[in-house]
Formats: C-alpha cells, sequence, structure tokens
C-alpha cells in the first residue's frame, strides 16, 4: 500500500468513526435522557446490556435522525441547500415523530411544509418573539458538515450555520452548530502517533471561535438574564449581585461578565482549558460550569471536554477504549444525555476512526452501519477519492439494507 493510500484510509476510517459513534452516543445516551445524577455504574451496567444485545436495537432518536438528513441532502445534493435540508427535516418528522423531538422544533417542521413559504429560514427565525431558539439542536446534527467541509474550514463554519439556522436562528444556537463542527474537523486534522495536546486543541477553537462571537459582540439575541442580575430577572425580580464589592472588583466582574455576555462560547473555552490544566475536576464542576442541559450553550462545551478529558485513563471507567470512554464519560455527566453523548462521540470517532467503535454498538445501535455508508459519500465527495470495498463491506451491506427498509434513500 502507498502512503497516499494509507493516508487516505485513515482518514476514511476517521469519517465513519465519527458518523458511527454519534450513532452509538445518541442510542445509548438515550437511555438516561434527562436523569441527574447518572451514577457512572448505571451507565456501566446498561453499556454491558447493550454489549449483549440479540437481535434488539438500541434506538435512535431525533439527534440521529436530524444528522441522517443533514447527510442524505448534502450528499444528493453535492452541497448545502437551505430549501432541500429543511424539507427533509420536516418530512423525517411527519414520517416518525415517535423520535423524541422538542415541542417547539415541531411548529417549525410545519411552517416549513406550508405551501408559498419563500424563506426557509422564516419560522425559526420568528420564534420566541423574534430572538430564535438557542437549544443545541443545531448542533447536534452537524457532524456531516464537518465530513462533507473536510477540505475547507471556512466552509465548515459557514454551511455549519446555515444548518443549524434552518430551526435554531438564535446565536448561541447556531454558534453552538459552528463549534461542534469546528470541533469535529479540528479532530479528524490532528495526528495519531503522538498524544493530543488537550490544551492546545482548546486554544485552536478559542482562536476560531474570537474571530466567529467576535464580529458579533454587542448583537446579543439570547435570552439569558442581563449582566448583574440573577435567573428571577426573566420573571421581571431582579435581584443585585454586587453586593459591597470595590470599585476594582466592581470593574473586573462587569469585563468578565461582558465577555460572557458577548463571547459566551469563548468564556466557556477558558473554563474547560483551566479545567483540563487541572487535570482533576469533579463531574459536579463540569456540570455547573460547562452545563448539561438542552442549552447550546450548556452542552456543546460539555461534549467537547467529554472527547478531551477523557484522552487520558478516568478512574471509575474502567476500559482502554478511550472512545467507549468518552461517551460513557459524557452520559454520566446527565441532563441531556442523548445530545451530549452524541455530540462528543462525533468529535471522538472522527479522532479515533471506526476501528475504536465497540462491534457490539455497532451491531445493537440502530442506524450505525447506515452511518458507515454516509460517512463512505461523503468521504468520496470531500476527497475525490472512489470507495474501495474493504474486506467485511459486504457483510455489512445485508445489515445497512435492512436499516433503511422503508426509509428514504440517500437519494430521496
Amino acid at each position: 500500500m502507498t502512503e497516499m493510500a494509507s493516508v487516505a484510509q485513515v482518514l476514511r476510517s476517521r469519517f465513519r468513526g465519527c458518523l458511527a459513534a454519534a450513532v452509538a452516543g445518541d442510542c445509548i445516551g438515550a437511555e438516561f435522557e434527562g436523569c441527574v445524577p447518572v451514577p457512572v455504574d448505571k451507565v456501566l451496567g446498561y453499556v454491558d446490556h447493550v454489549n449483549k444485545q440479540r437481535g434488539r436495537e438500541v434506538k435512535f432518536t431525533d439527534d440521529t435522525a436530524m444528522a441522517r438528513s443533514v447527510a442524505r441532502s448534502l450528499i444528493e445534493c453535492k452541497g448545502f441547500d437551505a430549501r432541500d435540508m429543511a424539507t427533509r427535516f420536516a418530512k423525517e418528522y411527519k414520517r416518525e415523530p415517535g423520535r423524541g423531538y422538542g415541542g417547539s422544533v415541531i411548529t417549525v417542521f410545519y411552517r416549513l411544509l406550508e405551501e408559498g413559504l419563500q424563506d426557509v429560514f422564516e419560522p425559526a427565525r420568528q420564534q420566541f418573539d423574534g430572538r430564535g431558539s438557542y437549544g443545541n439542536g443545531g448542533a447536534m446534527r452537524v457532524a456531516p458538515v464537518a465530513l462533507y467541509a473536510y477540505g475547507d474550514v471556512e466552509k465548515v463554519t459557514d454551511i455549519a450555520k446555515q444548518t443549524a439556522m434552518i430551526t435554531h436562528y438564535n446565536r448561541e444556537g447556531y454558534n453552538g452548530a459552528i463549534l461542534e463542527a469546528l470541533a469535529v474537523h479540528l479532530a479528524l486534522q490532528q495526528g495519531k502517533d503522538e498524544d493530543l495536546n488537550v490544551v492546545q486543541f482548546v486554544d485552536a477553537l478559542l482562536q476560531k471561535m474570537k474571530i466567529v462571537e467576535g464580529g458579533e459582540a454587542g448583537s446579543s439575541q439570547s435570552e439569558e438574564p442581563e449582566v448583574g442580575q440573577s435567573e428571577d430577572s426573566r420573571t421581571g425580580q431582579s435581584e443585585d449581585t454586587d453586593g459591597d464589592q470595590s470599585e476594582e472588583e466592581k470593574g473586573s466582574k462587569e469585563a468578565a461578565s461582558s465577555k460572557e455576555a458577548d463571547q459566551p462560547y469563548c468564556a466557556k473555552l477558558e473554563i474547560m482549558r483551566e479545567f483540563l490544566q487541572r487535570g482533576n475536576v469533579s463531574r459536579i464542576e463540569v456540570e455547573d460550569q460547562l452545563g448539561n442541559d438542552i442549552k447550546a450553550l450548556d452542552s456543546v462545551p460539555a461534549a467537547i471536554f467529554s472527547f478531551l478529558h477523557c484522552t487520558r485513563s478516568v478512574d471509575d471507567i474502567p476500559t482502554d477504549n478511550a472512545l467507549e470512554r468518552t461517551i460513557i464519560y459524557a452520559i454520566s455527566l446527565g441532563g441531556d444525555t442523548d445530545t451530549i453523548a452524541t455530540m462528543a462521540g462525533a468529535i471522538a470517532g472522527a479522532y479515533y476512526g471506526i476501528e475504536h467503535v465497540p462491534p457490539p454498538w455497532m451491531k445493537a445501535c440502530e442506524g450505525a452501519n447506515d452511518a458507515v455508508r454516509f460517512a463512505d459519500q461523503l468521504f468520496s465527495l470531500a476527497t475525490g477519492e472512489t470507495i474501495e470495498k474493504d474486506p467485511g463491506d459486504e457483510d455489512n451491506e445485508e445489515g445497512q439494507n435492512k436499516g433503511d427498509e422503508g426509509k428514504p434513500s440517500a437519494t430521496d
């Protein structure tokens, strides 16, 4: 095998690992969605159960359903087509509404199917009194974008934003999708012959997000309370949080709060860097500072941290497989477990490759084999490489075809 062929094979494995691990994170994480706390031994017990599955699929949620629509649209259109992608989202919901979709996005889907709709971004733009949703729905499905636009980071940023804005028009919603896509893209670029420098990884993301958020400073659409007020300000009950601080302390706090308001993802990345430098960080600290809920700002950073933290061993997760460790850890943070785990899985899979996705997960998780097929098609689009079947691919095709029975193909 030539050196170029070897490089292409590694990259193809990473494309496959990205989408397959994202599916696994969603399927396994769904068991614990909404639970706080999630004892790690409960997650380990459930993973053991999944590993012993015999003929029963672990079902995916709306996270994977929408990611499949993103992949299919990019593949069929050979690029981003807002109307095609929006229509796929809405039709997929109507076909299988029981995948766990949030109530707000359902109203967007119905609007997208209205005859005569000229602007497919309008339904999302009008939500929440014109502020748009800041949920993590745009980020949870964005991994195929990072694969399709592998060779152009500017295209990654642009398409990630536009795919998110179909349903999540608030800047915290679409910037969360941008950050997740950049993390997947950066993971794809890393060498595997040496240990990943996790602090440099965060710094690279921070540099990019300063550009993304810096261009929007002062134009926040966020529904978060104003600086200097507590959560009660949402209900009109403001509470002064400055107390008897000195003018210097107040000025420092106001500067930090201003940055957090104008560049919230940069602020989270700086917290993440401090956690990684420290090393010994409790899950409670991660949940408190990085988050674990349905807001993009409180879930995308947790997913990235899960990947980076788990590049090294974790005392209470007894596995040498870092990809498996990443997904287990992400779930153990509790809250929006399926989404945090699918985003963490996408990043980890893009770094470690398909070989690190446990074979029992590939067998048990609904849609995992389909993810491999989508990854191969995106790999061809991104690199121009013709896909040659690996030994064992023919064995996978039966499972892939079975998984798509009654479902639209990539060209539907």
